[in-house]
């Protein structure tokens, strides 16, 4: 038997698709360098975290498996006048990327399905005297099955 996960690259593309297909920003890429220049701000990148393999059910076989394929998506805006300004401009970023992934939830039937989101905000900063950046990390889990062919 010859088990076939699913590519953990086929996943994170399938997020960039869903995320090219809703969100209006054009700075949205995949296991680049993260962004460091407040002028390509709103910037979204797609990263891929851990793939994990659980057992399922006894009684389909030890080839049967899930697949948990954790996934990171950074999400930076900038503002030149506040921190404020810039926190209610990613959260309007924050909200189009969790809409357009909880509106595709197979990521375009490359999954069965995400859970596990969650929404951090590890970066709060000012560059130079005039940019205020922040960033959001949004975290899930895109969860499918393997088994063996």
């Amino acid at each position: 038997m010859n088990i076939v996960p699913v590519s953990v690259s086929v996943v994170t593309q399938a997020v960039e698709k869903v995320l090219r297909d809703t969100i209006s920003t054009g700075n949205i890429e995949r296991s680049g360098e993260i962004n460091a220049d407040p002028s390509r701000c709103p910037w979204v990148g797609v990263y891929r975290s851990d793939c994990q393999f659980p057992s399922r059910t006894l009684g389909f076989g030890s080839g049967y498996r899930g697949q948990r394929v954790g996934v990171i998506i950074l999400a930076q805006e900038s503002d030149p006048v506040s921190g404020d300004r810039c926190e209610d401009r990613l959260n309007v970023l924050v909200d189009q990327i969790i809409s357009s992934l909880l509106s595709e939830p197979t990521l375009g039937g490359a999954v069965n399905t995400i859970d596990e989101f969650t929404v951090r905000y590890p970066d709060y900063q000012k560059v130079g005297n005039d940019q205020y950046v922040q960033t959001a990390m949004i975290l899930f889990t895109a969860i499918t099955t393997v088994g063996g062919i």
